[in-house]
């Protein structure tokens, strides 16, 4: 699946599809009609996450207004939290408050984890550690975005160049804002991202098999 996935998102699915200098020397060659862009290009806006000493442990509560953190997206699952805060530092933070189709972006250990935010998503707010950002509709899907940045060799290659510390790996918006990404059109993304969901749908019933 990974393999396809990444074949798909990089090379389209034809195998004797036209290629062409990318003008990009460790890309190397994309398909006739795809374009590389900078992620700062695509995005309407892109935001990174509150202080910490905005959110310290004593400001976390059992109930109250959700915050999605890092282990939630390594788990690619939004259903699964064990962090609140109450209202009043909730209306403090709001501003880091996560809308439905959103982008988030994990920053440290498992960097460049990307999901995307489901439209069930209500009042919650971003932990430290990630990054948040929304996709111009008419530049890119969000779906394909994510296909895309989760997937790609060469983007998983400039992360781990570009955010090498003393200590641990840590991605910036800098750093996100400036990698490329290799675009085909909005109608050939979208017959990438259908190809995908079906191709996906086999592999579950088989693996639950």
């Amino acid at each position: 699946r990974t393999a396809l996935i990444n074949q798909a998102v990089t090379r389209w699915l034809d195998p004797d599809v036209e290629l062409v200098d990318s003008g990009v020397e460790w890309i190397g060659k994309i398909p006739k009609g795809w374009e590389v862009r900078k992620v700062k290009y695509m995005i309407d806006w892109i935001q990174i996450w509150p202080f910490w000493s905005m959110i310290k442990s004593e400001f976390v509560t059992v109930s109250g207004y959700k915050m999605y953190w890092q282990e939630n997206l390594i788990k690619s699952s939004f259903e699964e939290w064990n962090k609140y805060v109450n209202e009043e530092k909730y209306r403090e933070l709001e501003k880091y408050s996560i809308k439905p189709g959103d982008i988030l972006i994990s920053m440290m250990w498992t960097i460049g984890k990307c999901e995307i935010v489901p439209y069930w998503i209500k009042e919650w707010i971003i932990d430290s550690h990630l990054i948040r950002l929304r996709i111009s509709e008419k530049k890119c899907l969000n779906r394909f975005f994510q296909l895309i940045f989760s997937n790609s060799w060469y983007v998983k290659e400039w992360l781990s160049i570009n955010s090498k510390w003393s200590i641990m790996s840590w991605l910036n918006s800098t750093i996100i804002k400036t990698t490329d990404l290799v675009i085909p059109s909005i109608a050939e993304q979208q017959k990438i991202d259908d190809f995908l969901t079906r191709y996906n749908e086999k592999i579950e019933n088989a693996a639950s098999k």
